[in-house]
């Protein structure tokens, strides 16, 4: 989410792979493009005649053209028989073959299987085809190309259906987009670029962009466009985010995604957002809401910390340890690609010192031809990276490494950052640690001869890093948070095509890179959209489990799988979610908090969603000393029946901390309904009709009257997914290992004023302390305590902390110590 009002913003990369048909080139003129004009708008009016004057010759060269481009690149894209020709053009700066880029949100689609489970919907044409998605956002852009239906595609009988003002928000719709509603006499149309982006993540149409082809994850789903943004403050309300789910519920939508939230502050038990997310599930439909973007415990948005909602936490799209800088003498450092990239085969070649050159930072361009062959090494300030880099590109290196500035507007010189060149992709760049930039420009002047390999991801590179930002449980209510991952870190998605300065995600090419849970949970919601089109009728408890149970596990670099309250089941597999045949209830199962001793049990029901004749069996997952047991072991399932196992957690002498770990449910054809031409255990996969699926989860599954009969599969030989339904307990008693501040009020606070601060300190299993005794100091900023006071009556294990700010506008920053731990936290002042 956004740091106040919405959830933050997820960046994607893109690819470099193989060549596509070798007809098509892209033809780049010498003149600068529009982004690089103190007048862009001119600048593109400037190109269009170039353009037209320069097709008359490319036309002369039998080439067609097929696209032009004016902001981040001056070129056309054009298909035709010979390459040499077209150089000979007068103005022409370089042709290059097209390539076949992996589809944008490429590394997304990829990590969560998208491609394998749109063909098993029969293609990506029907991947969500005739599911309505609702997004409760800031509206919508209806100009993007992500949101134009391909010919053919017409609105549901009924629709569209808007708001006042009427004739505006009926503009905004066409045969994706049926229905546009705000909710305070302004039209639906997206002023900040959030829920533009959001939208096209869950379901953009396939089309060409920059970077190459782009779709969201339901391409073929309908988008029902629901504005609960402010325009006024940004911020979001909830009595306008109940007046949406009122309408969304009326309209006939069918999965709600809700990319907004706040840090978790009290139980879903008293929230009517909740209970009103409750009813929409019972009404079929399936909720999912980003987890949120503070790092910490018990950090999960309230509504997403929601038994019934999807929490959806954020993984980086590539893994760690594997993008590296290796010299050829000393040990590999660990390295961040930048934004135009996602994959790419190692780049190997002698290495430069930028400052040879008059300036450190490359911030000047370089002699012609000087870097050619040579990857120079570049100091982080002054100029953009995109600048940066594309200075030494024009000077002829193949790729570049920039390392951190000793103040990095983090203030951390040792972090990794991706480096955002959407503006102006040229070279790839790697970005390393500003200790070992250092111990690159030592070594230079000793080795002569020193070489550096880039090593970049590689395509089928599994995911291995939980986002810094992503939220953590357990919920306020104890409950394990978030439910699942999928990619939000970073991810290549639409934007406002405005200067980049009009709003929080506009960008004059029509394209952002952005990071956050907020774009975690399109895809989750896209997922379920994929999978309602392909097997219509369960309930949305089934779809729920399909989606969370059946995610692949979630092991992070050290080789360790993620904790439960960092990675819920793991992160998304939409391939496993259409093969598997059951559904669990709960998706997992929380023990709570306690002492030492325990003796309970839960009961966990196991639903049959074929019609084959099922066994069931299971098995746990922990390296814990103490773990559940799970009677009976094994289950036999007959068609369509639901049947229930006992969880029970025993033992004694446990030491302060979290009990974790999964249930692993392996789901196999009884050997006389299978179809023996398979493999063992082979079975059939998700149905695809309306009417082959009944449910009994949360909603009844058929609000278009499909009671249908169980789930038939088609292609047999399939293996069945192995499901995971996670399970803890904590253990009461650790000591202080974390603050959390909950809430700060005023938001906004203006030197010499007074300021309420509410925090929690949590132990390292992620429960608050309740017995302590905080004691506040201030450190610096001129501010003062004023009172320390429990809050749990208002936010439950918080504390109140009454502080005034120093008469300066800047950082006030105070210390809290407990037991002889010190945390810290500050509140920023301005005028």
């Amino acid at each position: 989410m956004s740091r106040v009002p919405f959830l933050l913003i997820f960046t994607l990369c893109p690819l470099f792979a193989q060549e596509a048909p070798a007809s098509r080139f892209i033809v780049e003129f010498s003149s600068p493009p529009a982004i690089r004009h103190a007048q862009p708008e001119r600048r593109r009016a400037e190109i269009r005649a170039e353009h037209e004057l320069a097709e008359r010759h490319l036309r002369a060269r039998r080439a067609r053209v097929l696209s032009r481009i004016d902001t981040v690149l001056n070129a056309v894209v054009v298909e035709a028989p010979d390459a040499d020709a077209l150089r000979t053009v007068p103005g022409v700066r370089r042709v290059t073959p097209v390539r076949a880029y992996e589809l944008f949100l490429n590394r997304a689609l990829v990590n969560h299987h998208a491609a394998e489970a749109w063909d098993l919907s029969g293609g990506a044409d029907n991947a969500g085809r005739g599911v309505k998605i609702a997004i409760l956002d800031t509206g919508i852009d209806p100009r993007h190309p992500g949101f134009q239906p391909p010919e053919g595609w017409s609105m549901p009988e009924g629709y569209p259906r808007v708001s006042r003002p009427e004739e505006e928000n009926r503009a905004l719709t066409n045969a994706k987009i049926i229905v546009a509603r705000s909710f305070d006499g302004s039209p639906a149309r997206d002023q900040n670029g959030h829920g533009t982006a959001v939208a096209m993540v869950a379901a953009g149409v396939r089309h060409e962009s920059p970077r190459g082809p782009v779709s969201g994850m339901a391409p073929s789903a309908w988008l029902g466009v629901y504005r609960v943004s402010n325009p006024g403050d940004g911020l979001i309300y909830s009595n306008v985010v109940l007046e949406a789910l009122d309408w969304a519920v009326k309209d006939g939508m069918d999965v709600i995604n809700m990319s907004f939230g706040s840090i978790g502050a009290t139980s879903s038990l008293v929230d009517p957002l909740a209970d009103a997310l409750r009813n929409a599930v019972e009404a079929g439909i399936v909720v999912v809401n980003a987890a949120g973007n503070t790092a910490g415990p018990m950090t999960v948005d309230d509504t997403a910390a929601n038994e019934r909602v999807l929490g959806v936490g954020s993984n980086n799209s590539t893994p760690a340890d594997v993008t590296q800088v290796i010299p050829s003498r000393g040990l590999p450092m660990p390295a961040a690609a930048s934004s135009n990239v996602v994959s790419l085969e190692p780049v190997m070649a002698p290495l430069v010192d930028a400052a040879r050159f008059g300036d450190p930072l490359g911030c000047r361009e370089y002699p012609r031809d000087a870097l050619t062959g040579r990857i120079p090494l570049i100091e982080r300030g002054n100029c953009t990276f995109s600048t940066k880099l594309a200075n030494a590109a024009r000077a002829g290196a193949p790729a570049a490494i920039i390392f951190n500035s000793a103040n990095p507007p983090n203030g951390d010189p040792e972090s990794l950052v991706v480096m955002n060149v959407d503006d102006n992709p040229t070279i790839p760049g790697l970005f390393i640690r500003r200790s070992d930039g250092l111990t690159l420009k030592e070594w230079l002047p000793v080795f002569e001869d020193l070489q550096v390999t880039l090593r970049f991801p590689k395509p089928d590179a599994v995911p291995n890093v939980i986002s810094s930002f992503s939220s953590r449980g357990p919920s306020v209510d104890l409950l394990i948070k978030p439910d699942l991952l999928a990619t939000g870190s970073p991810v290549y998605t639409a934007a406002i095509q405005a200067d980049a300065a009009a709003c929080d995600i506009c960008h004059p090419s029509g394209y952002a890179t952005v990071s956050g849970t907020s774009f975690s949970a399109p895809l989750v919601a896209g997922a379920a959209a994929v999978l309602k089109a392909a097997r219509p009728g369960l309930g949305s408890g089934d779809y729920r489990s399909l989606l969370v149970n059946a995610a692949q596990p979630f092991v992070l670099s050290s080789g360790s799988t993620a904790p439960v309250n960092s990675a819920g089941a793991g992160m998304l597999n939409v391939k496993n979610s259409m093969l598997s045949l059951v559904a669990a209830a709960p998706v997992s199962i929380s023990f709570g908090a306690g002492g030492a001793t325990v003796d309970l049990a839960r009961e966990l029901k196991l639903k049959n969603l074929s019609d084959k004749a099922l066994i069931v069996s299971f098995d746990v997952e922990s390296s814990d000393p103490a773990t559940p047991l799970v009677e009976p072991a094994q289950l036999e399932l007959g068609a369509g029946e639901t049947a229930g196992v006992k969880v029970k957690f025993a033992a004694a002498g446990l030491a302060p901390g979290a009990y974790q770990g999964f249930l692993r449910v392996r789901q196999v054809l009884r050997p006389d309904t299978a179809d023996h031409s398979g493999e063992d255990g082979g079975a059939e996969t998700a149905p695809r009709h309306a009417g082959e699926a009944s449910g009994t989860g949360d909603g009844d599954g058929g609000r278009d009257g499909e009671d249908g009969g169980t789930a038939s599969g088609k292609g047999a030989g399939t293996a069945l997914p192995e499901l995971r339904i996670p399970y803890w307990y904590a253990v009461q008693g650790g000591a202080p290992d974390s603050l959390v501040v909950v809430r700060q009020t005023p938001r906004s606070a203006r030197p010499s004023s007074t300021v309420r601060v509410y925090f929690r300190i949590h132990d390292r299993a992620g429960l608050p302390l309740t017995g302590i005794t905080p004691r506040l100091a201030p450190v610096s900023g001129g501010g003062r305590v004023v009172r320390v006071e429990s809050a749990a009556t208002l936010y439950p294990g918080a504390w109140l902390a009454e502080l005034f700010t120093g008469a300066a506008a800047g950082p006030n920053v105070f210390q809290v110590e407990v037991d002889g731990r010190i945390f810290s936290f500050q509140i920023v002042t301005s005028n």
